[in-house]
Formats: C-alpha cells, structure tokens, sequence
C-alpha cells in the first residue's frame, strides 16, 4: 500500500512517535522506522526501502532535523524523485535551503490543528492514499475570517481565505492554514482574532 515516510532527528523520537501514530488514526499510511523495521531487517537497507517506495516524506521539522546529514540526505532523496515534501515545524529553526521556499505546518502553537492540517495535506499529495473525508466548511465562517482579517492583510483576506477554504479539511484545517498565511509580526493580533472568535 502506498505510503509516506516519516523523517526526523532521532532526538525527536517522542514527537515522531506521536505524530506518526495520530496520523495512522486519522487514516494516513505512514512509515516510521520505530514501528515498521522487523527485528531481523537491516536498518540501513530498510530505511532506504522504505523512502524510495514512499509516496511523500513528513518531515519532523526542529532545529535538530535541519542539522541532521541523514535527514537532509532523506530529503535530497525525495525532492531528487519528485516526491513531495510536507514539513511539520514541532520547534521554530531555519528551514533546509531546499525546503526554504515550500509552505510548513506550524505545530508550536496548535498540535490537533496541525495534526489536522497534514492528514488533509496527504490526502491530496496521495491522491486518494489515506481516504479521509473532507470536512464542510461554513461559508460564515469563511466570511468572518475575512472580515477579521481585512484590518491586518488588506483586501487580499477574502482570496486568501477563499484559497485556503478550497484546500482545507474542516474549519480547524482552515483556521491552521490561515495562521501559517499570518506575517509573524502579526500573529499575536490574529491569535486575539481568533479568541474573540472562541477559536
């Protein structure tokens, strides 16, 4: 069955572990060598199985994943065969020169909403790999974000939140990927947004 590999430091075992255990109950087919690697296999060999036969790589993004040789070589490997990368940020660090340019999951703040956030984001990497089913969206709630974030963005909120809503698995996924939209300068503002909304 097609799947996504699971790439980390080995000092963010635990958050790996979790992470690839919560998507596996949301639906998703994830590859992680602390649950897929028998007793009698070769590490070595079955991780490169494991990546070359994958569909996409999650990334456990931390400071220690983007100094990690043996990550960054997992994801030279991937982007070399076209596979897509989903970064999931668990710790703020500098993204890899090769990931500087592609969209992450911010998981610092919100662990379900990221959580939720990369199964629908498998979902449309796998093409139908983890079934999940997508979530309606309230077009109220689409139409209050906007509105909210107009005073921070501009008039460019409306296509924004449209584009995410197109995109998202249920209104935490959107609320998640709006967030990720935010300039950092003005997260805190939206973060009150958000509480104002009881969000």
């Amino acid at each position: 069955m097609a799947h996504f590999f699971l790439s980390y430091a080995r000092a963010d075992a635990d958050v790996a572990l979790r992470l690839a255990n919560d998507l596996r109950r949301a639906g998703a087919q994830i590859w992680v060598d602390q649950l897929d690697i028998k007793p009698s296999d070769r590490w070595d060999r079955a991780v490169e199985a494991g990546l070359r036969e994958s569909i996409g790589v999650v990334l456990v993004m931390s400071p220690r994943s983007v100094a990690s040789e043996n990550v960054l070589d997992e994801i030279s490997v991937a982007l070399d065969a076209g596979k897509q990368v989903v970064p999931v940020l668990v710790e703020a660090c500098q993204a890899p020169l090769r990931l500087a340019r592609v969209q992450f999951i911010d998981a610092t703040r919100d662990y379900d909403a990221a959580l939720q956030a990369c199964a629908a984001a498998l979902t449309k990497v796998g093409a139908g790999a983890p079934v999940l089913a997508r979530t309606p969206i309230a077009s109220s709630l689409i139409e209050l974000l906007a509105a909210k974030l107009t005073p921070i963005l501009g008039p460019i909120s409306r296509h924004l939140v449209e584009d995410e809503a197109r995109e998202a698995n249920g209104e935490a996924d959107l609320i998640a990927r709006v967030r990720a939209r935010v300039p950092a300068s003005e997260r805190d503002r939206f973060a009150a947004i958000l509480r104002d909304l009881g969000r």
